[in-house]
């Protein structure tokens, strides 16, 4: 959509995303990455509409360096291989993952894919992900938070600076990376469905 992604955009379409589909609430809800700001940003303003929280390798710090969207999106329109490609650092293994990179390509083709991208960097306040994971803690939602131990998007470091925010059930994953629930899904899926059967 040609719209500003804030965390309002992305809560409306949440919250909207489980209206329509009439779910029964609450909710259990996952979030991977920078979806780990999203859920929690969503439990923060819905408490009602969630029970258990899963977060999987979130997003900690956002402060990236910010360009003029402009420049930003000709750098991205030019160097979309490369950006592709990327992808891949997500991975410690990324041989066992050979048609991840066309799938991403696939998505890159739609209209607004790089707004959305370049508009959610301009307008997602880091400090907004940090104080709701603290609101989320007064919350006292069940938090399950999983993350590969060698993860180089989001560094396993971060894992111990959430924990000093936020009680939750943790659980490292060795021998992964940024994705650990598809590198080592086995017990990544045994660990979510006992934590979803408590």
């Amino acid at each position: 959509p040609d719209a500003v992604y804030n965390p309002a955009f992305y809560r409306k379409q949440l919250h909207d995303l489980i209206i329509d589909l009439k779910l029964q609430t609450p909710v259990n809800a996952v979030g991977v990455s920078f979806g780990g700001a999203v859920v929690t940003d969503f439990a923060v303003h819905y408490p009602a509409l969630i029970d258990k929280i899963i977060l999987i390798d979130p997003v900690y710090n956002f402060n990236r360096k910010k360009e003029p969207e402009m420049i930003a999106d000709y750098k991205m329109a030019i160097g979309h291989q490369q950006q592709a490609d990327g992808q891949l650092e997500d991975f410690k293994y990324p041989e066992r993952f050979a048609g991840w990179v066309q799938k991403y390509k696939e998505q890159m083709q739609y209209k607004g894919f790089r707004h959305a991208l370049i508009s959610t960097i301009h307008n997602y306040p880091g400090q907004t992900i940090i104080s709701n994971y603290h609101a989320l803690n007064k919350l006292h939602k069940k938090i399950l938070l999983i993350w590969g131990r060698e993860d180089k998007t989001v560094p396993f470091r971060h894992s111990d600076s959430l924990q000093q925010i936020l009680q939750v059930n943790f659980f490292a994953v060795n021998d992964a990376g940024h994705l650990p629930y598809l590198e080592q899904p086995l017990l990544v899926n045994q660990k979510i469905i006992s934590f979803l059967k408590e």
